[in-house]
Order: structure tokens, then sequence, then C-alpha cells
């Protein structure tokens, strides 16, 4: 993350990371209190936000999805809802020239 951060501030490259919820965030049980499907999207926002790198998260994605209204697939991919909501989302920064 270093290299990419240093490379991207070198060359005046705009760097963005958009972190995604995991397939296991969306309703999946664990069955037990020892693992935490939150916890890897957590490590690597402190990492990011440490080394002072842009990011952007989407939480949105995990309230809006339902069982009749997914935003991913069974494979926990995006389907086109959640694509969708990420694009609208990019094109509001773009908009009010967050991000260019």
């Amino acid at each position: 993350l270093i290299i990419i951060r240093d490379y991207c501030r070198t060359r005046n490259i705009q760097l963005l990371f958009l972190v995604l919820p995991i397939a296991q965030q969306f309703g999946a049980k664990s069955g037990t209190s020892l693992i935490d499907y939150g916890l890897p999207e957590r490590k690597f926002v402190s990492l990011l936000k440490t080394l002072e790198i842009p990011h952007m998260q989407f939480p949105e994605l995990l309230k809006t999805h339902t069982k009749n209204h997914p935003v991913v697939q069974f494979d926990g991919h995006l389907n086109t809802r959640g694509h969708a909501l990420v694009a609208h989302r990019i094109e509001e920064l773009f908009k009010k020239k967050i991000i260019l």
C-alpha cells in the first residue's frame, strides 16, 4: 500500500480505494462469537487511515440488501443493483468535484 500511495503521490495521481463489504457481512451467521465478519474491513480501513490513503466505504449496501432486493449475487459479488448504488455514490463525488 505504501508503494502504491507513494507512486501516485509522486505522479500527482489521485488514489481512492473502494472498500466493499465481504459476502458474509450480508447476513451470514457464523454460529460462534469467535468470528467477526466485519473485522477484515475494519482492519483494512484502519491501515488506510494510518497511511492517509483516501477511501470510500459503502455501508448502505448492507442496509439496503434484503432477500427480495439483494445487492449481491449468490457468490458474494455485487449484482446490477449493487453496482448501481456504488456508481451513484462515486458519481456524486464527481459532481461535487471531490474527486476528479
